[in-house]
């Protein structure tokens, strides 16, 4: 099972989520020893991220620049990558940073 195509088919299912939530960028990054795809969702309040190597390993970050919060995570299936696509849609609807800038 291909991971990644995984992630980028079901990324693409939800590109109209991530534009309602800022600006997206998704990436697709030979590495020297893994592959991995980046997904990225600037907010009006805060960065969310996600990297999927081929490994199955995950890094889940968002957050502000004095706010930040990470998570390593391992997907193994279809499902599991859909929770994490649904878990981030999510989290980037709903977090707000603690103190607003200024």
């Amino acid at each position: 099972m291909d991971l990644l195509k995984l992630f980028d088919a079901i990324v693409a299912e939800h590109i109209p989520e991530f534009i309602d939530i800022g600006v997206v960028r998704y990436a697709k990054t030979p590495h020297r020893y893994k592959e991995r795809r980046s997904l990225s969702v600037k907010a009006a309040w805060a960065d969310f991220e996600v990297i999927l190597w081929d490994s199955g390993e995950v890094e889940f970050g968002y957050g502000t620049e004095g706010e930040a919060h990470e998570r390593t995570l391992m997907v193994t299936c279809e499902a599991d990558l859909r929770e994490l696509v649904g878990r981030f849609i999510q989290v980037a609807r709903s977090w707000k940073p603690s103190r607003l800038p200024g």
